[in-house]
């Protein structure tokens, strides 16, 4: 069932941070300032750090059963072009639709138009 198609987890064991990190650095570019430099690097270095924290404490826990699922994610393929199917072709659009949904009401929600 889902060990055949992990979605997202198949890229990342820690999908929320992850994407919290690409946030972080994603909004530190533009914003090259002090202030948010320190806000934004905080974040990051939050998101980076804790998916290595939390592989430790795992890891320290599991055991060698860490051992042989590391290893198996390394022995599985290559994620390459992802598999063509109705619901990955559907998940794109709706996540297309929910970016562009964002990056139209930036201005309103956050005063900001990442766009100009």
């Amino acid at each position: 069932s889902g060990l055949g198609r992990p979605g997202v987890v198949g890229l990342s064991r820690h999908p929320l941070l992850l994407a919290l990190g690409l946030w972080a650095f994603a909004h530190m570019v533009p914003n090259g300032d002090l202030a948010h430099v320190l806000l934004f690097g905080i974040f990051g270095s939050f998101a980076v750090l804790g998916q290595r924290i939390i592989d430790r404490r795992k890891q320290r826990l599991m055991g060698s059963v860490w051992h042989q699922l590391q290893n198996e994610v390394q022995r599985a393929p290559n994620l390459g072009l992802p598999l063509v199917s109705r619901e990955t072709a559907a998940r794109w659009i709706i996540a297309g639709l929910l970016y562009g949904l964002l990056l139209w009401s930036h201005p309103w929600l956050f005063g900001i138009n990442p766009i100009t």
